[in-house]
């Protein structure tokens, strides 16, 4: 029998970081010889380095851009004559690229969502979030199942940039001037940058060196994140991974470069048009700086209530660094934020239930 083929699609970097990567490392274990393609689609989300970090994971055979996914998708003969097993798996954007490599293929496709009204329409088995598992947490399972004993370190906080260039080229800058104003009150904050891999290493390069208050890192590191006394973050599937490493957070939502933020639905459409698009895009910031407060971290929505902190808005370094001092330096915050999230339950694991499904049913 030929190699089990499977084609996952992907968009963003929160899937293809905390997704993408746990679903091809259970996959690869339970069936070694299977060829795993990965289908990238257009994402408003995205970075544009998806391509190169899921070329790096460790057991995918090839990497479609979105450019090259619909080229693919259209390519003649379209649809395909079926020589091997196979499945399409779904890990978000828009599913209709996967029930058309499905149709392609003559593959069943299976999906993983965390929306629960997604509809199970033309899915041979949908796995939902709520009833499933958070794949989101699978490798933070099986880090904190294989961990090593924490290395004793000196207290510091940890700073996340974000995944998009225009998060990054803002806040880097803006987190270097309240790391500043914190080190004039406090010379022993000592303070971590973590430099998304979905920024480019060339970009990256440009700014280290640049800012001697801090130590700025381009490696991912969970151990670093663990071992963070407080981060400093905007809203993403980071917070999700601090929530269960039980690491205090404060979530910042910075309205000040509105050209770098993007919306859903109708709104992210009106945005986008030509010369009143900006205007637009102002007066939906406005309305958000002005509605009743909603939850934009992870642990808070899970929880329904705050839990961490969130602030948004026209926000200062001034402000920030104030803010960051009265958390990081008072140890009863910092201890009852961690007894709050260490209450919400661990994630159920989910991407080996998602891998012996696909295997079972089309090898039976």
């Amino acid at each position: 029998m030929a190699p089990f083929s499977l084609l996952i699609q992907t968009n963003s970097p929160g899937e293809v970081s905390t997704w993408l990567r746990p679903v091809v490392t259970t996959f690869k274990s339970m069936s070694p010889d299977s060829t795993i393609n990965v289908f990238l689609t257009p994402c408003q989300y995205a970075s544009g380095k998806e391509a190169d970090v899921a070329r790096s994971i460790e057991g995918v055979t090839e990497v479609f851009t979105p450019r090259q996914t619909i080229k693919h998708i259209k390519t003649w003969p379209w649809k395909q004559k079926k020589n091997q097993n196979g499945a399409v798996l779904y890990l978000g954007g828009d599913p209709l690229y996967s029930h058309l490599l499905g149709l392609k293929y003559g593959y069943p496709v299976y999906g993983y969502t965390e929306h629960p009204t997604f509809s199970k329409r033309f899915f041979t088995h949908l796995f939902y979030k709520h009833i499933d598992g958070d794949l989101m947490g699978d490798r933070l399972l099986s880090y904190l199942n294989h961990e090593s004993k924490p290395i004793p370190t000196d207290p510091y906080c940890l700073f996340f940039t974000g995944s998009r260039l225009g998060h990054f080229q803002n806040l880097l800058p803006f987190y270097n001037d309240c790391i500043s104003i914190i080190q004039k009150q406090h010379p022993d904050f000592r303070a971590k940058i973590q430099i998304s891999p979905f920024i480019p290493a060339e970009i990256a390069a440009n700014y280290i060196g640049n800012f001697p208050d801090c130590d700025i890192y381009t490696d991912p590191s969970l151990d670093r994140l663990k071992n963070a006394k407080l981060l400093i973050t905007i809203p993403g599937s980071n917070t999700a991974e601090a929530m269960y490493l039980h690491v205090p957070m404060i979530v910042f939502i910075p309205l000040n470069n509105p050209e770098t933020l993007i919306f859903d639905g109708l709104p992210g459409l009106l945005a986008k048009l030509p010369y009143t698009g900006a205007l637009i895009q102002k007066s939906i910031i406005w309305y958000l700086s002005k509605r009743p407060r909603k939850n934009y971290a992870l642990p808070n929505i899970i929880a329904g209530k705050s839990i961490v902190p969130e602030k948004a808005g026209i926000l200062t370094a001034a402000e920030v660094a104030a803010d960051i001092i009265n958390l990081y330096y008072n140890q009863e915050k910092l201890a009852q934020i961690q007894t709050n999230l260490s209450s919400i339950p661990k994630p159920q694991p989910v991407s080996e239930k998602i891998c012996k499904k696909i295997l079972d049913v089309n090898q039976s």
